[in-house]
């Protein structure tokens, strides 16, 4: 089994419906039945994470979720896609395979499913796609052995508030993408430490 997992990493050929390759920069190029998803170059500060935190860091691993974003949704997109109330159910779709295949890429056991959110690096309220390279098992609260973790609720802070702030325009899609590949953390506490305005 983590033979497998080991081939899949290197080859990334464990998406379904899609052929991939990974490239010499450490991303993934990737085709799926939709059409090519936009694939995000490893962060440095995603990379650092990764290497400081071990399994349970706050980044994805950039080998397996580079990022990925859906190109129908851009700048000039986004009042008819991510700015529409409800948007994100419409196109969600995370099959439990394919959950299950995120869990045994990252060597997670599929019984600690309940305590992490196969969550998208870029989500999906950000012009994140539903390619497995963008997806990765994240805890919600608290890792194992790791002090001072944020997980995917803290991270959902960040994705609202971003959010809100593209939709009322004082924030661009790019440069929301940007603050979640590059540091959604410092972001986070960004967020926390400002006075609410009412």
């Amino acid at each position: 089994m983590k033979r497998t997992i080991i081939i899949c990493a290197l080859l990334a050929a464990c998406a379904f419906g899609q052929q991939s390759v990974t490239m010499p920069d450490g991303t993934i190029q990737s085709q799926s039945k939709g059409g090519k998803s936009v694939l995000l170059t490893p962060s440095a500060t995603q990379q650092a994470a990764l290497a400081k935190a071990g399994n349970h860091s706050m980044y994805p691993d950039p080998k397996f979720t580079p990022g990925a974003t859906d190109p129908r949704v851009t700048q000039a997109t986004i009042n008819t896609t991510i700015c529409q109330h409800g948007y994100t159910a419409t196109v969600r779709s995370v099959t439990q395979a394919e959950k299950n295949a995120v869990m045994d890429r990252y060597g997670f056991p599929r019984s600690d499913l309940s305590k992490v959110e196969i969550d998208h690096f870029q989500s999906l309220e950000l012009a994140g796609s539903n390619e497995i390279t963008n997806l990765w098992p994240e805890y919600y609260d608290a890792a194992p052995g790791q002090l001072n973790y944020l997980g995917a609720r803290d991270k959902d802070v960040v994705e609202t508030n971003l959010g809100h702030r593209i939709c009322k325009g004082t924030i661009t899609l790019d440069a929301a993408i940007q603050i979640i590949r590059t540091d959604w953390v410092a972001e986070y506490k960004r967020i926390k430490a400002t006075p609410k305005t009412k």
